[in-house]
């Protein structure tokens, strides 16, 4: 009886240990992290970086349905794609990245890259959901777009023919002037 005493106490200070280490790497993660009930999609828990996101308090997104996190006139999008999720996960099939928008307390829209997986825990299905705020990131396409524009506009405005190649010698762009010129259009 006291071995098996023993032995019942490091298992419950493992899983104690064990417990408190995924607690530990939960609260600290730089991506804002729900959890939510795969078949009714209300949020049961979420991280102090999905707070921060939101800018609401925990108590606030606990107990909430997961359309909630997204515009009123995104809810139908946003439960397509939650399904797809979940059902992609469950038939484990590769998780792929979606881009969405989410909705602060304050009301601002904030682009999101979303990673959802399903897990059981006990009898109950979860979905994990992992949001990226991708402000940065879409901040800079938008510039790279702005300023590939005004590239192309000024190039195609030189008289000469202008081109751009790569390090293996293959073309890459040439100005539409090359057909005034040479005669071959651009994809020519």
């Amino acid at each position: 009886i006291i071995a098996f005493s023993i032995f019942a106490q490091m298992i419950v200070n493992t899983l104690y240990e064990t417990g408190k280490r995924y607690q530990i790497l939960f609260e600290n993660a730089p991506d804002a992290i729900f959890i939510t009930d795969s078949e009714s999609g209300v949020i049961s828990d979420a991280n102090p970086a999905a707070s921060k996101l939101l800018l609401r308090p925990h108590h606030e997104i606990v107990g909430l349905h997961q359309t909630k996190l997204h515009p009123p006139v995104k809810k139908d999008d946003s439960t397509k794609i939650f399904n797809i999720q979940v059902e992609r996960s469950r038939q484990k099939k590769k998780v792929q990245p979606v881009e969405q928008v989410i909705l602060r307390s304050d009301g601002m829209e904030v682009p999101v890259e979303i990673v959802a997986k399903t897990a059981n825990l006990g009898d109950k299905s979860i979905l994990q959901g992992i949001f990226r705020d991708i402000t940065e990131r879409k901040a800079a396409e938008e510039a790279l777009k702005k300023s590939e524009k005004k590239f192309r506009t000024l190039v195609s405005n030189i008289p000469d023919v202008t081109w751009t190649s790569n390090f293996e010698g293959g073309t890459t762009f040439i100005s539409p002037n090359v057909e005034r010129i040479y005669g071959y259009s651009p994809q020519e």
